[in-house]
């Protein structure tokens, strides 16, 4: 069974189909050709500074922060984690312990990607010029000094 999310133009030429599995679900990702117009943005011209304890800094004063929901998966991930450590390996009861560890994973990567998403958007249509960083967030982690 399957359900449509989005809208799948039919005039439109199909160029390529992909299957993918993610946690136990299964996905269908439809590419089809079609031309956009990019909207003119008359917006201001900010920097963003990418940070370990804040998600992004605006250079016109705005802050987001990392999602809240975030902290509450992270505590059932780290029991999860305990939890499959626990079971014997090859045993029915570990396999399915495995498959809700990767739904607390993927709960995880789909807040994050879905708050990114809702900045960048953001950023994208009040702003014409966005400057970024380049600098390596995941190895300031790793260097305690700086996290």
């Amino acid at each position: 069974r399957l359900k449509e999310k989005g809208y799948i133009p039919i005039d439109k030429h199909i160029l390529s189909a992909t299957v993918s599995e993610r946690a136990g679900r299964w996905y269908v990702s439809i590419l089809v050709e079609e031309d956009i117009e990019i909207p003119v943005n008359n917006g201001g011209v900010v920097g963003v500074d990418l940070g370990v304890k804040k998600l992004a800094t605006v250079s016109d004063g705005k802050v987001f922060e990392n999602p809240k929901a975030l902290r509450m998966n992270e505590r059932r991930l780290v029991r999860k984690q305990r939890s499959v450590s626990r079971k014997k390996k090859g045993s029915n009861n570990r396999r399915k312990a495995i498959l809700e560890l990767q739904k607390i994973h993927k709960r995880i990567s789909d807040i994050r990607s879905d708050h990114i998403h809702k900045v960048t958007s953001y950023l994208a249509k009040t702003k014409s010029v966005i400057g970024l960083e380049d600098l390596n967030v995941s190895g300031m982690l790793k260097n305690r000094r700086l996290s």
